[in-house]
């Protein structure tokens, strides 16, 4: 005779036979093979569950349980409705998995959908968080956090990495997903060694910045300014805000004047050493100068005459006076 408590329905005032039960304390539907709920001898809590749940509750308005590993998902608290999974309660499912033995290192925040790791959502911060596909699945879905405020990763030591296999970068995207990416940092293919910091963005460059202030820039066609806040005027284009240095190259010089330093902040104020090479189809010079606002050098190369000027307004450039053949110049000017 069984030592087991028993609650079961009757017929006619007969109590039915619990063959095939062992459970310490149990209930059954009128049909008399069913279980509604159970006390198990392991002291698992359930109602018209399984043995696999620590508390669980089956019910038409949906399925509640704490602590269970059915289908290889350990949960530690999961709330779904009654419809197999179809519609996902409020907060859906917060726990850790691995192979039915909860791990803190492989812990998911998630909802399951139809057995499938989905989105989490809390109603209140707006979190959205990619989950995995079955027990040891791969991410299906992007990390996502929306967030009002910043995010802040606190650790003393290495606080953030990103891992790859053959490939890693951080992307931007300021103007939201659909309008594409902008910028990224990181190794960008297979192949790529050195890291890339990329400006994506039409006709924008790469700023450096510190204490508040652009103290280094590179423009879309490679041009580097240093010191400041200048436009580079050239390959390099540095000013400290008393005076400057430049190297550039100018191609195609012909009788309209092409800029080497552009009037305005950073421009010549006493006066400017330059070294050049300049070409053309009838000669060839390599030779250096000093100019001062207001001077002019007259370069001859066979029937071509060039002139190189340091204008009035603090400006140097250089143009065609004499012949036809266009030039190309290789110049580095120092100025103060």
């Amino acid at each position: 005779m069984s030592n087991d408590f028993k609650v079961i329905p009757t017929v006619n005032g007969t109590d039915v036979s619990l063959v095939g039960h062992t459970h310490a304390i149990y209930a059954l539907l009128d049909t008399y093979t069913d279980n509604v709920g159970f006390i198990a001898a392991t002291g698992i809590l359930s109602a018209g569950g399984g043995a696999d749940n620590s508390i669980r509750m089956d019910a038409n308005a949906g399925v509640r349980y704490i602590a269970t590993d059915t289908g290889g998902f350990a949960r530690g608290f999961d709330l779904r409705t009654a419809d197999n999974l179809t519609t996902l309660a409020t907060f859906g499912f917060l726990g850790a998995q691995s192979g039915g033995t909860q791990v803190l290192t492989n812990a998911y925040i998630g909802a399951l959908y139809n057995n499938t790791w989905q989105t989490w959502r809390s109603t209140y911060s707006d979190i959205t968080v990619p989950l995995k596909v079955g027990a040891a699945g791969a991410p299906t879905s992007p990390f996502v956090i929306e967030t009002a405020g910043p995010v802040s990763i606190v650790s003393n030591g290495s606080a953030f990495r990103l891992v790859g296999t053959a490939q890693v970068y951080m992307g931007f995207y300021p103007d939201g997903v659909a309008a594409g990416r902008k910028a990224f940092i990181g190794f960008g293919s297979d192949a790529v060694i050195d890291l890339t910091i990329a400006a994506e963005e039409t006709n924008g460059g790469i700023s450096f910045m510190a204490s508040a202030a652009r103290k280094m820039y590179m423009d879309t066609i490679g041009q580097l300014a240093v010191g400041g806040a200048h436009a580079p005027q050239g390959a390099f284009h540095a000013h400290d805000g008393v005076g400057g240095c430049l190297f550039t190259t100018k191609s195609a010089i012909n009788t309209t004047a092409q800029v080497i330093i552009a009037n305005g902040t950073g421009d010549v104020v006493r006066g400017v050493y330059c070294q050049y090479t300049l070409y053309c189809s009838t000669g060839t010079v390599t030779q250096y100068t000093g100019l001062v606002p207001g001077g002019n050098l007259s370069i001859i190369l066979g029937a071509t005459t060039f002139s190189l000027r340091c204008n009035a307004d603090g400006s140097l450039d250089i143009r065609r006076t004499a012949g036809t053949a266009d030039g190309i110049l290789s110049i580095q000017c120092i100025w103060v």
